[in-house]
This record gives structure tokens, sequence and C-alpha cells, in this order.
């Protein structure tokens, strides 16, 4: 878990940046990086986790740059489509009209508006990665025995399915479970984090209460 959140976190940096100057600047820019991301989105993660291991060896090194490498398009391609939103708002056409810099208006105007679907994207790609982490390990191309991890277990539990069961089924519940929360999480974050959302979920609470009051009035 830890490799696969570190590995996130340096593949949505990554990623986040380069959409940023790609929505940002355009042009010729634009048309390069996202040709480059295009290519690496052809490209399946799991084969990326295969061609790291060839160069890098087994162990939890390659895992981690396949991850890392793997959920960069993802990042780029929705931080370009955010700033190119963003940067359509007057607030920022009027920064740029007073003569403000690119970079100063990136940080000051232009990131904080596209948090949110940034940090929902991040507890998304976690899943995606503890999965992919399991794989390979799985296949024996990642962590290597005794390091402890799901795939491991899961590999050596497969070889007793009928003597002992739960050897290799209690790695994949706690497999399902993460997986099951990181998209609970991001859920949640979509609605606390989304003014709309807020607003849609305040709204439907509102009309709860008024029909179960209408309920009530009626019975009596």
């Amino acid at each position: 878990m830890a490799l696969s959140f570190a590995a996130v976190g340096v593949g949505g940096t990554l990623g986040v940046t380069t959409g940023l100057l790609a929505g940002y600047r355009g042009g010729v820019l634009d048309a390069l990086l996202m040709r480059f991301v295009d290519a690496l989105f052809a490209f399946p993660m799991i084969l990326i986790g295969i061609c790291a291991v060839i160069v890098l060896g087994s162990g939890w090194l390659p895992v981690g740059v396949a991850i890392a490498i793997g959920v960069t398009p993802t990042f780029a391609r929705l931080g370009r489509a955010e700033v190119i939103r963003v940067s359509a708002r007057d607030y920022v056409k009027a920064s740029r009209a007073m003569g403000a810099r690119g970079a100063w208006i990136l940080a000051k105007h232009i990131l904080p508006n596209i948090l949110t679907p940034i940090v929902v994207q991040l507890t998304l790609a976690a899943s995606v990665a503890i999965v992919m982490s399991s794989a390979l390990d799985f296949l024996g191309l990642g962590a290597q025995p005794p390091n402890p991890s799901w795939g491991n277990m899961l590999q050596a539990g497969r070889l007793y399915l009928r003597e002992a069961p739960l050897y290799a089924i209690t790695p994949g519940v706690a497999l399902t479970v993460f997986v099951i929360s990181a998209n609970l999480v991001s859920a949640a974050l979509t609605n606390a984090l989304d003014p709309k959302a807020r607003t849609q979920l305040r709204t439907r609470a509102g009309r709860s209460v008024a029909d179960s009051q209408k309920k009530k009035g009626a019975a009596l």
C-alpha cells in the first residue's frame, strides 16, 4: 500500500504538471506532450511493469516505476482538460490582461480550482495501483518472499485451495475491501469538495424532509 501510494503520488505529480503545461501553453508544446501521453496510453500497465522488471530486475522499485508511468497519462489528460476549462473563466482572462505571469496564474488561479477532480482521481488511482502491484507480485515480478504482499499471499495460497481455502481467500478479501473502500472514499470526496454536489445533496435532503412532513401531516 505504501509503495502504491508513493507511486501514485509521483505519477500524479508528473501527469498534472504535464497537463498544466500542455493546457495552458497550447500550440506545439500541447501537441507534442499530448502525443507522448497518447503513446503511453497505448501500453497496458501490466506490459509497462514487465518492461520495468526486465530493465531494473524484480523487486519493489520496478513495480513503483511501472505504476508511476501507468497513471501519469490519466492525470495528464485530466489536468489538461481542467486547465482549458478554468482558463476560459473571466478572472483568469482579467489576470492575463493585468500582465500577470503564467506561473503566477497557474499557481494562484488555476491549480486551486482544479484540485477537486485531481484529489478524486488520486483515490481511484490508488485502487488501480494496488491491484496492479498485487498482479505483478502474483506473477513473481514484484516483491519477493519473505516480503509480505497480497499478491504473494494469493500466489502461495492458490496451491492450497482445497486443503486450506482461507489461505487464499483472506488476501483476496482484503484486496477487494481496499478497492471498494477507495471507490467509496472517492465518492465521498466528490460530494464533499464539489459545491454542485453539496447543493444537490442539500436539495435532496430538504425534499426528503418536506415529503416526510407532508406524509405525517396527511396521516394526522
